[in-house]
């Protein structure tokens, strides 16, 4: 796993033997989050599925395109979100471990059947499928600028309109300040990400 975590498999890396404990200290983590009875949840934690969902994507599209490398990074970012959560349920113990198994199929096949306790190998179960719904951004921040420098930013919904994005960020106060009562001569609107006030 520490061969894989050095680069993009097939340009290979400065491979040293005192940096493989940080790959161990990751797995061992994995270990102490999986064996830990008092984490595991009965109904998942706000933002459990977003980071779940979010791996299946990313590890299942980079070990596709043997990016080892990304796929092992996804699933530190994985473990990390859910320990920030306090926890997660046991389906969610499982697909971590289903995208963990390809990369260390011993230790994985440990926890599917010691700690999980599933009686079949994880190397026989299907693939986890993400779901779109789970991993879209329900929120984003718009920047708006006035003649291209940044005046304000907008927490909205992101699914908001043109129509909606203009009129939040044409009335906002710090954004009227640079107006001056002045008639904006065009806006320009990128969706989910900017609005450009040009006076």
């Amino acid at each position: 796993m520490y061969l894989m975590f050095l680069a993009p498999f097939e340009q290979g890396g400065d491979f040293r033997d005192q940096a493989v404990p940080g790959i161990s200290r990751f797995l061992e983590r994995v270990v102490r989050f999986m064996g830990n009875s008092e984490n595991i949840r009965s109904k998942a934690a706000e933002g459990e599925a977003k980071i779940i969902h979010q791996a299946v994507k990313k590890v299942g599209e980079d070990l596709a395109t043997l990016h080892y490398n990304t796929a092992i990074s996804a699933l530190m970012i994985c473990l990390n979100g859910l320990e920030e959560v306090g926890g997660a349920t046991k389906e969610t113990k499982e697909m971590f471990v289903k995208l963990l198994a390809p990369l260390a199929p011993y230790l994985s096949e440990e926890l599917w059947r010691g700690v999980l306790g599933n009686k079949k190998t994880v190397h026989k179960e299907a693939w986890p499928r993400y779901d779109k719904d789970q991993i879209a951004e329900k929120n984003v921040t718009i920047i708006v600028q006035v003649n291209g420098k940044t005046r304000a930013t907008i927490e909205t919904a992101a699914d908001i309109t043109e129509a909606r994005a203009r009129e939040l960020a044409l009335s906002d106060p710090k954004v009227l300040i640079f107006l001056e009562g002045k008639i904006p001569r065009r806006v320009i609107y990128v969706p989910g990400r900017l609005v450009n006030i040009v006076v």
